[in-house]
This record gives structure tokens, C-alpha cells and sequence, in this order.
């Protein structure tokens, strides 16, 4: 699996910003997503719990 981003997940989705930004956050705390980078430049790939 390869990097991506919030704006990959909202242009997939059509969430709004924040609804994206806390389930990226909610899979992040479950293990399934490791966050990189910060701000605008933060990127995600899965995590070591899957």
C-alpha cells in the first residue's frame, strides 16, 4: 500500500474536511494508519495493526 493523503481521501469521498480529517485521526489511534510529516505536508500509510 502505497502514501495518501487527506485531500486523496476527500477527493475519493466528498466528505467534508473535518469528517475526513477525524477518521484519519480514529484509524490513526486504532493502529490501522501511521501519520508522517505535519500540517499540509502529513501523510498516511497503514499502520502495524491490521
Amino acid at each position: 500500500m502505497g502514501r495518501i493523503t487527506s485531500t486523496d481521501v476527500l477527493n475519493a469521498t466528498g466528505h467534508k474536511p473535518g469528517t475526513v480529517r477525524n477518521r484519519l485521526n480514529e484509524l490513526c489511534e486504532l493502529g490501522l494508519l501511521t501519520r508522517h510529516g505535519k500540517a499540509r505536508a502529513t501523510w498516511y500509510v497503514r499502520g502495524q495493526r491490521q
